[in-house]
């Protein structure tokens, strides 16, 4: 699972690049992905949405093909 800013990603004629951040499951656990909202390490426009140290987790529920997310400041 991938989750990146649509507006940050640079098409190239190799690929893409910019910010991405992954995660995937193991056994019978979902792929998720974390993050916390810090000066370094997301997009401006979640920086300005949400106080510092806002955490996220975006869960894949497969079963029903969604992502479920979840904050907690």
């Amino acid at each position: 699972m991938s989750l990146f800013s649509e507006a940050d990603i640079e098409f190239t004629p190799n690929g893409f690049g910019g910010v991405m951040m992954s995660g995937c499951g193991a056994g019978d656990f979902p792929a998720i992905i974390q993050l916390e909202i810090t000066a370094e390490s997301v997009p401006e426009e979640l920086r300005t949405a949400y106080p510092e140290s806002t955490a996220f987790q975006f869960v894949l529920d497969a079963d029903n093909r969604e992502i479920v997310v979840f904050m907690s400041q």
